[in-house]
C-alpha cells in the first residue's frame, strides 16, 4: 500500500506488471473473473492529499482522484456550485459502491458508460496526470482514447480533477441516467445538460451536451450543441432530440438495442434540458 503519490508511482515504476486500485470496484471484479492473472496491485487509497473537494485561490473547483461517489454527491462546494455533478455522482450504483468508489476509478475504467464522465465532460474538467517526470494537464476529452482504452500511461497516476470557474458560473444542469430496473444497473444510456440562460427572454445563451453509452466512448454531442446555442427553450426541446439522435452512435448489445438507444437519447435530452432550465429558474 502507498500512503504518498511518489511511493505510488515508485511502485509502478518499479513492476511493469503493477495495476493501481483504490476503491476496487472495478479491479476485484477483474481479478476474479481472472483478467488480471500475474498483476500486482498497488494500494492508493492511504493517500490522504488525493481525497476530497476544495476551492483554491483562482476559484477553481479541484476534486481529488480518490473523493468517493458518497463525499461528491454530500460535498457542500459541488452541491452548491456543481449540482449536476452531485447528481452524477448518486446515480452510481448503490449504497455501497458509493462509498467505497472514486471518481477517479470512474472516468479511468475506460467504459463509455461511466455515470461521472459525462457530466465532466459538460464542465471541461482538466486532469492531472502525475508521474515521476511531473504533471501533465489533458482535457478530459483527450483522455478517452477507444473503447476501454484511456491515455494513462504506466507510471502515472490521475491525481486530481479540476473545472475552471468560467466553466460552472451561471450554468444550471441535469445528469439523467436510463437504467432497465434501477440506478444499481449500468446505464443503457446516459445523458449530462449543461446550459447557460436568459431566463427571461427564454433563449438559451449557451449548452453543452455529453452522453454516456452513446458511443465507444464518452461523448460531447458539438454538433447538437452548436444547433441550438441561440434558440428558445421551446424550439430546442422541439428539434434537438432528432438533431440528437443523428449525430450519436450507440450500439447494439444484449442489454438494449441500437433503436431503443436512439428513442431513448432523444426522450432523456429532453427532459435533462427542461430539467437544467427549471434549475436555472429557481436558482
Amino acid at each position: 500500500m502507498a500512503y504518498r503519490v511518489d511511493q505510488a508511482i515508485a511502485f509502478l515504476d518499479a513492476d511493469p506488471n503493477a495495476i493501481v486500485i483504490a476503491g476496487g470496484t472495478d479491479v476485484l471484479i477483474k481479478v476474479r473473473d481472472g483478467k488480471l492473472a500475474g498483476c500486482h496491485l498497488v494500494s492508493i487509497n492511504g493517500i490522504k492529499e488525493l481525497k476530497g473537494v476544495r476551492l483554491n485561490e483562482n476559484n477553481e473547483i479541484v476534486i481529488g482522484s480518490l473523493t468517493t461517489f458518497r463525499e461528491l454527491e454530500e460535498d457542500e462546494t459541488i452541491q452548491r456550485h456543481m449540482p449536476i455533478l452531485a447528481g452524477a455522482a448518486g446515480a452510481v450504483g448503490g449504497p455501497q459502491i458509493r462509498a467505497v468508489g472514486t471518481i477517479g476509478g470512474n472516468i479511468s475504467n475506460g467504459v463509455t458508460s461511466a455515470d461521472t464522465a459525462s457530466t465532466l465532460l459538460t464542465l471541461n474538467a482538466e486532469l492531472t496526470l502525475t508521474s515521476s517526470a511531473g504533471h501533465r494537464l489533458l482535457p478530459i476529452e483527450a483522455y478517452y482514447l477507444s473503447a476501454g482504452k484511456v491515455a494513462l500511461r504506466h507510471g502515472e497516476l490521475l491525481t486530481a480533477i479540476t473545472i475552471k470557474p468560467a466553466d460552472y458560473r451561471g450554468y444550471h444542469g441535469k445528469y439523467i441516467k436510463y437504467a432497465m430496473r434501477n440506478a444499481m444497473d449500468i446505464a443503457i444510456l446516459g445523458c449530462a445538460v449543461l446550459i447557460k440562460t436568459d431566463v427571461p427572454s427564454r433563449f438559451i445563451e449557451d449548452i453543452r451536451i455529453a452522453l454516456g453509452v452513446a458511443g465507444p466512448v464518452p461523448m460531447r454531442a458539438l454538433k447538437t450543441e452548436a444547433a441550438l446555442i441561440g434558440l428558445p427553450l421551446e424550439e430546442a426541446l422541439c428539434i434537438g432530440p432528432d438533431i440528437l439522435r443523428k449525430e450519436i452512435t450507440p450500439r447494439d448489445s444484449w442489454r438494449a438495442s441500437r433503436a431503443f438507444r436512439l428513442h431513448v437519447a432523444g426522450e432523456i435530452f429532453r427532459q435533462a434540458l427542461a430539467s437544467a432550465w427549471q434549475e436555472g429558474v429557481e436558482r
